[in-house]
């Protein structure tokens, strides 16, 4: 049997192998989406895995409970539709646009 530190050895030798000799530099072109990917898969985890009316994680156990029915709407009820017609005017919303920029550019002006 393994230990975890012969395991971790063994997997790590094994992908030196796969990946082949490769410049300490150019390291990076094999990092670097490996960890763009890492970081996609967290935010799904951590925001959309239910999202109300669209989706949702259930177990297999609920999927069986429905005679292993994989339809959305068995699991994902609809949600109702407010109307969130925007209260003020396009230009009232570019004017406080515009004031809020302004305010900005002064106080990164006054930093510099």
């Amino acid at each position: 049997m393994l230990t975890l530190s012969q395991l971790e050895q063994y997997l790590s030798k094994a992908a030196w192998i796969l990946k082949g000799p490769v410049d300490a530099a150019d390291f990076k072109v094999y990092i670097f989406p490996l960890l763009f990917f890492k970081r996609i898969s967290d935010v799904y985890d951590e925001e959309y895995k239910d999202i109300p009316g669209f989706a949702k994680v259930v177990s297999n156990e609920k999927i069986l409970e429905n005679g292993a029915t994989l339809n959305i709407s068995q699991y994902v009820s609809r949600l109702e539709v407010k109307d969130e017609t925007p209260k003020q005017s396009l230009e009232e919303l570019l004017n406080v646009w515009e004031s809020n920029r302004k305010k900005l550019y002064t106080e990164i002006m006054n930093l510099i």
